[in-house]
């Protein structure tokens, strides 16, 4: 989580170049805070759509709003930042499944435990215009890591809890048509998955530090193989 300062940039809605070059911010403060035994549970039970009727979930997406917005306001005390300086919170939720795209920690808690005008529903609003549900690493992909006229394409690769991955093409001669544009899409498992693989081999372990345990090991070719014929994949 983090508190950044954004300095006022060239808006133009007809060339994201000028935006590239105007997009001006610092980190204020940054922290991350790790959840409980019990908040890791709850996530892990709401992923599996394990409950009986819509009333565990309405209680799950209220109780991630609150978690959410005491970290907020964590953050805010120990950075010692003016609340009232702070012009919006936002947050795109904690997927409780993919595709279609779920999101937990109601928007309408965070700005109302915190104060402060609060912004949601990106990925859903993605999904609905036709994206891969990620759509604030794509966006910044495809304003700031566009390469220039004439380069080759960049691909910019998000490992999170499920990986993401954007198709950058260079920036068209200027006068030029923009033949291509920016795709992305998810193209498989990430870090959460890892997590409970380890946890599954390890029940004392949360997590694959510097991934010592995935290095001791031995590839499976057969098994590669046939992930490398996975028609999503290729």
């Amino acid at each position: 989580m983090g508190i950044f300062e954004f300095e006022a940039p060239v808006r133009s809605q007809t060339d994201l170049r000028k935006l590239q070059k105007s997009l001006n911010y610092k980190t204020l403060a940054n922290k991350t805070f790790t959840f409980s035994p019990e908040d890791r549970q709850l996530i892990l039970d709401l992923r599996a759509l394990d409950r009986k009727t819509g009333v565990g979930y309405a209680e799950g997406n209220y109780k991630l709003g609150e978690m959410f917005s005491t970290c907020v306001n964590s953050l805010i005390e120990e950075s010692k930042i003016d609340k009232a300086t702070i012009n919006l919170v936002s947050s795109h939720g904690q997927s409780i499944c993919g595709h279609p795209h779920w999101e937990f920690g109601d928007i309408s808690v965070i700005a109302q435990r915190t104060g402060i005008t609060a912004v949601g529903d990106f990925r859903p609003a993605d999904v609905a215009a036709g994206g891969n549900g990620t759509p604030c690493t794509c966006t910044y992909d495809s304003i700031m890591l566009r390469p220039d006229a004439g380069e080759k394409w960049r691909v910019a690769i998000n490992i999170g809890g499920t990986s993401s991955v954007t198709f950058c093409p260079p920036w068209p001669a200027v006068g030029a048509e923009d033949a291509h544009v920016p795709i992305g899409l998810d193209p498989g498992l990430g870090v959460f998955f890892i997590d409970l693989a380890t946890r599954k081999i390890n029940p004392e372990l949360e997590y694959d530090a510097g991934g010592a345990m995935a290095r001791a090991g031995t590839i499976n070719q057969d098994l590669l193989a046939e992930l490398l014929e996975y028609k999503y994949y290729k």
